[in-house]
């Protein structure tokens, strides 16, 4: 088994493990080192920036990450779409994974371009965000009552962002000259099959700023905390741009 099925079978078995069950906002910290670490080791296992052209790269596309709502359209006469938080996300993880993203909006699914270690580990990051999302939710629920859940998981996703940009950054910056040669490679390359690919496909995309809400006072708080138990320092911000398929 080569090194790159070997890592793409580790994530799914910690896929298995981790989001099937649920789990929670320390677990998801856990499977993001995980994550971490097997980037790491694959781009330590690449000797020259040759193998990094050479990878395969393409396309995965996935959905469950949203819901329609009925009778409700957009400007563009799709029917409007609940994503669940998990979306505000995206951003980082594809910084984190050095990946490309976008989602659709006509069939409410959620897409990354890169490396096919790195769109594995991306979806499997979404995934386990996704779950740790909803089980520290269920429980700060049952202990408070709350309704105030678009508060608390605006608030979660900002947190876990900050600590998958932060730790990018670090991987980048880190000294390890190999894994920074690497890692500007892919990026460049990334971005070469990124373009080929959309307009290949004839894939037109747009950036789409989240809307500015209000959310309750304690929701937020309890969020920022649960943030907070992972080492997530920085300020929940008030939006973030996500390209879309233009339709």
């Amino acid at each position: 088994m080569s090194k790159k099925d070997r890592i793409i079978e580790i994530v799914r078995n910690l896929s298995k493990r981790t989001v099937a069950n649920g789990c929670t906002e320390a677990e998801a910290q856990a499977a993001v080192e995980k994550a971490d670490e097997l980037m790491r080791e694959y781009q330590l296992s690449m000797s020259d920036v040759s193998e990094v052209d050479n990878d395969t790269y393409g396309a995965g596309k996935r959905a469950g990450y949203g819901k329609f709502r009925k009778g409700v359209y957009d400007a563009k006469g799709h029917p409007f779409i609940d994503w669940h938080p998990v979306g505000r996300c995206l951003s980082a993880i594809a910084k984190f994974c050095g990946v490309r993203h976008w989602k659709g909006m006509s069939d409410a699914t959620i897409t990354f371009f890169g490396a096919q270690v790195d769109v594995e580990l991306a979806f499997f990051l979404v995934d386990t965000v996704k779950a740790a999302m909803d089980t520290e939710w269920r429980t700060y629920k049952g202990l408070t009552g709350s309704r105030g859940v678009a508060g608390f998981k605006f608030a979660m996703a900002s947190r876990v962002s900050d600590r998958l940009n932060e730790m990018a950054d670090r991987r980048e910056y880190s000294g390890n000259q190999q894994v920074g040669l690497m890692v500007i490679r892919k990026d460049a390359v990334v971005d070469q099959r990124f373009k080929a690919y959309t307009q290949a496909k004839g894939i037109r995309l747009r950036d789409v700023r989240a809307r500015t809400q209000v959310y309750h006072h304690d929701s937020i708080g309890a969020g920022r905390a649960a943030g907070d138990r992972v080492g997530l320092h920085r300020p929940v911000g008030s939006g973030h741009a996500v390209k879309h398929v233009e339709g």
